[in-house]
């Protein structure tokens, strides 16, 4: 009974219940009396009176609740109901056809793409209207008895209004044989339009061939997404849990379910721990692990996942090479030998290069100034155009020396918001700007970089 969305839940279910019914036929007798006429067109009860009253009932019902725990009264609630509630039925019968088509093989995706498409309209309607400037009202001091009092107050003009100001039988509702045949033809035709538009997009032709690195915005940790000219798939470490599916979600196309190279640099939670749903949800087709190992649960977790899988993993060392095809490569910058056994676990993190044409993406993992100064002495070139900055931006890595061997013209740092390590440093923001501009996920969100082999376009925002 304290549960907040319990208490949600039983106020919208009463209010529906107990007012949704007299409220519907008041606004139909409104609209007849507006328009002068003794009988109302069907379309407006079906797709403005029913969703009106039934909004109306569900926001009388719940905002003192809402008021209550969440200081917030939304002014956009009635218009996103009138534009999504009459696509209801689409998005249930279009969700029904994706569950069973999904048993079906080589018929999943384009059962799925209805509901998806469906789905993804709700989203966005609530996206928009919540992002029109003074869509909610906050305030404060609103308290359990004032909570009270508004239901009460409720109540008694809900029993009086019923009671004495009961609505008479609603206007009737017209219609005639040509609409009931437009009905028959909307309810067949607008899952089969749904369905042959995403067939379309399916089947439409791809746009120019780029590479794309997506920082994504995980918190704390690290999670790179590098989508290949051709389309492959490469996920360089998962954060510290499930936000690298929502990040997912946001950069894959919807009917993208396979992962064709999963690499974890090393095996913090921090970077590991998202992998395990990444795991779960997606086929991953290989791993590529750093060289370093830990005595976790998380690691455990980890090495079961991947055998349950059957997924094939191979260690990084210095000096591999994976072809991403159409001229994309993975490279293996490090660790050597000497780092790869090295106590302190950030050292052992797998630094990897993504190029294609003479651009290039350099991803440093969490090592630290001694794994920095280890590379630079094997001669290896660091040169890059970005940089994913090593440890989050902390103090331990970024040396002038390592940076001055990559100069990077774009830098990006993984760190969550507000976190307790004070992560990125102000020195290190400092001497990063000194080659190029500064992204933060913890300021900016999810960075994206798109790249045709010769530019490198960036944006950012998006993130949690």
């Amino acid at each position: 009974m304290r549960d907040v969305s319990f208490q949600l839940s039983f106020a919208a279910t009463a209010g529906i219940v107990y007012l949704a019914s007299p409220l519907r036929r008041w606004i139909i007798e409104g609209v007849a009396w507006l328009l002068r006429r003794d009988e109302v067109p069907r379309p407006l009860g079906t797709f403005f009176a029913e969703p009106l009253s039934v909004t109306l009932a569900a926001i009388v019902a719940t905002e003192p609740l809402v008021a209550l725990n969440f200081g917030r009264l939304s002014l956009v609630a009635v218009p996103a109901n009138l534009l999504v509630v009459p696509a209801f039925p689409f998005i249930l019968l279009s969700s029904l056809v994706a569950a069973i088509g999904g048993m079906v093989p080589h018929l999943h995706l384009a059962a799925a793409a209805p509901a998806y498409y469906l789905l993804s309209y709700w989203l966005i309607v609530a996206h928009r209207l919540a992002s029109v400037p003074h869509a909610a009202l906050s305030f404060g001091g609103y308290t359990s008895p004032w909570a009270a009092t508004t239901y009460t107050a409720i109540t008694l003009l809900a029993f009086f209004a019923l009671r004495y100001a009961r609505p008479g039988e609603a206007a009737p509702l017209a219609e005639s044989r040509p609409m009931r045949h437009r009905a028959l033809i909307a309810a067949v035709g607008v899952p089969a339009l749904v369905l042959a538009v995403s067939v379309g997009v399916l089947l439409w032709p791809s746009p120019p061939a780029r590479l794309r690195v997506t920082v994504l915005d995980v918190g704390q940790g690290d999670a790179i997404l590098v989508r290949t000219p051709d389309g492959r798939d490469v996920l360089i470490d998962g954060g510290p849990g499930r936000a690298v599916l929502r990040g997912l979600g946001d950069a894959l196309p919807w009917y993208d379910r396979a992962i064709e190279l999963v690499v974890l640099t090393h095996p913090q939670a921090d970077h590991l721990t998202g992998l395990l749903d990444v795991l779960d949800r997606y086929d991953v087709r290989c791993v590529l692990a750093g060289p370093g190992v830990q005595r976790s649960a998380a690691y455990r977790a980890w090495l079961d996942a991947v055998r349950s899988e059957g997924t094939p993993v191979e260690t990084a060392r210095q000096g591999m090479s994976i072809d991403l095809g159409r001229g994309a490569r993975l490279d293996v910058l490090g660790p050597d030998d000497a780092e790869a056994a090295d106590q302190q676990l950030n050292n052992t993190g797998a630094v990897v290069r993504v190029s294609w044409g003479g651009v290039r993406f350099l991803m440093t993992a969490d090592i630290e100034a001694e794994a920095e100064r280890a590379l630079i002495a094997d001669g290896v070139d660091l040169r890059a155009d970005v940089l994913k900055v090593a440890h989050h931006g902390s103090a331990t890595s970024s040396s002038r020396a390592f940076l001055d061997a990559v100069r990077p013209r774009l830098s990006v740092v993984s760190a969550g918001r507000d976190n307790r390590f004070s992560h990125p440093r102000p020195e290190v923001i400092a001497r990063l700007e000194e080659y190029g501009p500064v992204l933060t996920t913890a300021a900016d969100g999810a960075v994206r970089f798109e790249t045709d082999g010769r530019t490198v376009w960036y944006e950012a925002g998006g993130g949690s």
